[in-house]
């Protein structure tokens, strides 16, 4: 869970932004959850820098773009996400 919690940091440092615009835009705001939303919004920035290039690179161009060996490599697809799944065990 703890890996797969990073995928929703995105949205969430969104909604932060969202629901405290008020306070993020105005000066007289509390200066507390200002410094916070701004960490949200560096945060927001630099993952959307980071996906966005590679998802237009990746998913829309693909192999006929790649080296087919980097294509593979970078594929989602082939990681091996049983190794994740909880067996319920004690």
């Amino acid at each position: 869970m703890f890996q797969f919690g990073f995928a929703f940091l995105p949205f969430l440092w969104l909604m932060n932004i969202w629901l405290f615009w008020p306070d993020f835009r105005s000066p007289q705001g509390d200066a507390v959850i200002r410094k916070y939303t701004r960490y949200s919004a560096w945060g927001l920035l630099v993952s959307s820098l980071l996906f966005w290039p590679w998802f237009f690179f990746y998913v829309s161009a693909g192999a006929s773009v790649m080296n087919p060996d980097l294509y593979n490599k970078l594929d989602t697809y082939r990681f091996p996400l049983g190794d994740f799944v909880p067996t319920g065990g004690n």
